[in-house]
């Protein structure tokens, strides 16, 4: 991959991308890594600027989780784990879209933090402007960083639209990923810490590691995620008993 290079394409297309879309190919695996190729980003060029360059930052962190062997497929996980892989993910790097917005409305571009203001996470853009607030060094310590991404998990539908995605989507693509490329050596194995660090310091400062705050697998962080595990597999058992062939009940 040439020195790691981003490309980025706009489309008016909505059945490409209805905003944005990361997207990165695997090339090869060795030595138990994989190494990825053709990194882009497809952005919705009907979208406002504010929109476009709120999204962008976020699936540039989703791509930087892959570089840095920290993304969905890079290891196997049980469904618990998982699911805490991927709203550590998520809530990163949507603390990286709050931040670069913050950075831009104090160089007098508000547009992307509106745009911020107009999703779901706005309550991690009103915790992180008010820790600015409250606390200016926090914006060069971590410290509001870590105020935007503990707010996500306080948000209902992020551990629930998250929980049921990896589950139904996420999980089967990193089983196929690992069937298909069985030199890579995947067993399913704990969530580890090492990961974790792996994120956190991709802003520089290893936010998710600063003291006096609960470690990232803490029960905080899992919220929900052992009843989500339960409300799917339930839902899984009546489509199957609800789909038995005739003289198979």
């Amino acid at each position: 991959m040439r020195d790691n290079q981003i490309d980025i394409i706009l489309t008016p297309d909505p059945q490409k991308t209805k905003f944005a879309t990361g997207i990165i190919t695997i090339e090869r695996v060795e030595n138990g890594i994989w190494h990825y190729k053709n990194p882009h980003i497809l952005l919705n060029e009907t979208l406002p600027d504010g929109n476009l360059l709120q999204a962008l930052p976020h699936e540039a962190q989703h791509i930087r989780h892959h570089l840095v062997q920290a993304g969905n497929p890079d290891f196997r996980h049980n469904d618990n784990d998982h699911c805490l892989l991927r709203r550590i993910q998520e809530a990163d790097a949507q603390t990286e879209s709050v931040w670069l917005a913050y950075l831009l409305k104090q160089a007098g571009d508000p547009e992307p933090w509106q745009a911020t203001l107009q999703t779901v996470f706005a309550p991690m853009s009103e915790a992180f402007e008010k820790t600015c607030h409250d606390r200016p060094l926090s914006l060069y310590t971590g410290v509001a960083r870590r105020a935007a991404f503990d707010t996500w998990f306080t948000i209902p539908h992020n551990r629930a639209f998250y929980d049921e995605n990896t589950l139904t989507v996420q999980h089967n693509y990193v089983e196929h990923a690992a069937k298909a490329n069985p030199a890579h050596g995947l067993n399913k194995t704990s969530l580890s810490a090492h990961m974790i660090d792996r994120i956190g310091k991709l802003s520089g400062i290893n936010y998710l590691a600063l003291k006096r705050y609960p470690a990232i697998t803490d029960d905080f962080y899992r919220q929900d995620i052992a009843a989500n595990i339960e409300k799917l597999n339930r839902a899984a058992r009546r489509y199957d008993k609800g789909h038995t062939p005739p003289g198979h009940a």
